[in-house]
C-alpha cells in the first residue's frame, strides 16, 4: 500500500513532554552523582607524585593522603613505595616546630614500615639518625675558677606511634683532645617530638679558647618505656658534639647585667606561680614546682622558703627569654618542718646566671609569693 506518512503532532509533542521531565531528572541527577566522585582517586600516580613533590602544602597533604589509601590498598608500586619513604626522610630532616598533620604522618609512616621490616637498610638507618637532633650548648665567657656549664640540647622527631621511644645518655669528655677522668654523664627518655637537655659542668681549665667534647649514646627502642625486659632494642649509635668557649683571668665588667623596669614589674611576677609544695617527713627535703607563663624577661634566682621567722634556701631556679610555658622541679632539706603554708620568695642571683649557658642578663627584683600551700607526706 503506498502513499504518503503522515505525522500526527499532537500526539508527537504529547510524547515528548512525557518523556523531556525524565530526561531532565536523569541528567540532573547523573551530574549530581559525577559531581560527589573524588576524581583524585582515579589520577594516574605520576601525577598523584608530582603533586606531593610540589612545595605546595595543599597539594602536598592531598597527595599523601591518596597514596595512603592506595597504599593500603597495597595498589603501589616498589618505585613509588620508594618515593613515598624519600620524601618522608627529607620532610623529617626539615621538620621544624610548629608541627602541621603531614609531619607527623610521614614520620609515622616511616615507623610503620620499620616495624614490619619494609624499609631498606639505607633508609632504616637514615630514619633512625634523623629520628634525634643533638647538640652541646657551652656558656662562651668563662670566669677563671668558676665551673664550665654545658648543656647536651636533644630534639626529638620520631614517631608517635609504635611504642618508639629514645634513651639518651651523655658518655666521655674530652678537654682539648684530652679525656677527662672521672666524668660521669646523666641520661633521659622520651618519645615522639620530645625534646630536653642534660645538664652538668666541668673544671674551669686555664684562661684562653678551648673546645669541649661530648661522646652521646643514642639508642632506640620499641616497646613500654622503662619496663626491663618489655622493649626491644632497635638503633644504637656513639654521637659526638663539639662546642668552644672562652676562660678570661679576670671578670668583665658588664659580663652580667642586672635588669629592672617598674613598667614591667606586674607582669614579670604575674608569670610565675609556685605550686605543688611538699614536705617529705622521711628524708626532710622541702620541694614543688616554680611554673613559668612566658614571662617578658630572663630570670637567674635562689628560692627561698621562709617560715617560722626563718628563710632557708631550697634550690636555683633559672629562664630564658623567650621560653614559653614550662614547670620546673625544685627541692632541698631544710632543718625545720614546714608549717601548713610557706612564703616562698625567689631572689636574683648573679650566681645562678653563671650556672647557665645564655644568661648574661636577668630581673633584679625579688618576688615574694605569701602562704603558698605545703601538703605532707
Amino acid at each position: 500500500m503506498y502513499g504518503e506518512r503522515r505525522r500526527r503532532w499532537k500526539t508527537f509533542l504529547a510524547g515528548w513532554l512525557v518523556l523531556l521531565p525524565l530526561g531532565i531528572f536523569i541528567s540532573i541527577g547523573g551530574v549530581s552523582q559525577l559531581q560527589n566522585v573524588d576524581w583524585y582517586h582515579y589520577e594516574p600516580t605520576y601525577f598523584v607524585l608530582r603533586d606531593l613533590n610540589s612545595g605546595r602544602a595543599a597539594d602536598q597533604q592531598r597527595a599523601w593522603t591518596e597514596l595512603m589509601r592506595r597504599d593500603a590498598d597495597k595498589s603501589l608500586s616498589a618505585n613509588t613505595r620508594d618515593a613515598m619513604a624519600r620524601f618522608a626522610l627529607v620532610r623529617q630532616a626539615s621538620v621544624v616546630a610548629p608541627y602541621n598533620p603531614l609531619d607527623t604522618d610521614t614520620i609515622n609512616y616511616l615507623g610503620r614500615r620499620c616495624l614490619a621490616k619494609d624499609l631498606p637498610a639505607d633508609q632504616l638507618t637514615k630514619f633512625f639518625e634523623q629520628s634525634i637532633r643533638t647538640k652541646l650548648a657551652i656558656r662562651n665567657t668563662v670566669v677563671l675558677g668558676d665551673w664550665v656549664p654545658y648543656l647536651t640540647i636533644h630534639d626529638g622527631w620520631g614517631p608517635t606511634q609504635g611504642n618508639f621511644w629514645t634513651k639518651l645518655s651523655s658518655g666521655g669528655l674530652k678537654l682539648d683532645g684530652r679525656t677527662i677522668d672521672g666524668y660521669s654523664g646523666g641520661s633521659g627518655s622520651y618519645t615522639g617530638f620530645g625534646s630536653g637537655s642534660l645538664g652538668t659542668s666541668t673544671k674551669c681549665p686555664a684562661p684562653g679558647k678551648h673546645e669541649l667534647c661530648v661522646t652521646v649514646r643514642i639508642e632506640i627502642f620499641t616497646g613500654s618505656m622503662g619496663a626491663p625486659g618489655a622493649s626491644t632494642l632497635e638503633y644504637r649509635s656513639d654521637r659526638t658534639i663539639t662546642g668552644n668557649f672562652e676562660v678570661v683571668a679576670t671578670r668583665p665588667a658588664n659580663l652580667l647585667q642586672p635588669v629592672f623596669d617598674p613598667k614591667l614589674a606586674a607582669a614579670v611576677k604575674a608569670a610565675v606561680t609556685p605550686q605543688a609544695f611538699s614536705y617529705s617527713r622521711k628524708d626532710r627535703m622541702l620541694g614543688g614546682m616554680i611554673q613559668f607563663n612566658s614571662p617578658p624577661v630572663n630570670l637567674a634566682c635562689d628560692v627561698i622558703a621562709r617560715y617560722g621567722g626563718k628563710e632557708h634556701q631550697i634550690s636555683e631556679v633559672t629562664y630564658h627569654a623567650p621560653g614559653g610555658t614550662n614547670g620546673y622541679s625544685i627541692s632541698g632539706s631544710v632543718p625545720d618542718p614546714p608549717p601548713a603554708t610557706v612564703d616562698v620568695i625567689l631572689r636574683p642571683s648573679e650566681k645562678a646566671a653563671e650556672d647557665t649557658v645564655d644568661i648574661y642578663s636577668y630581673w633584679n627584683q625579688e618576688m615574694v609569693f605569701p602562704n603558698v600551700p605545703v601538703s605532707r607526706h
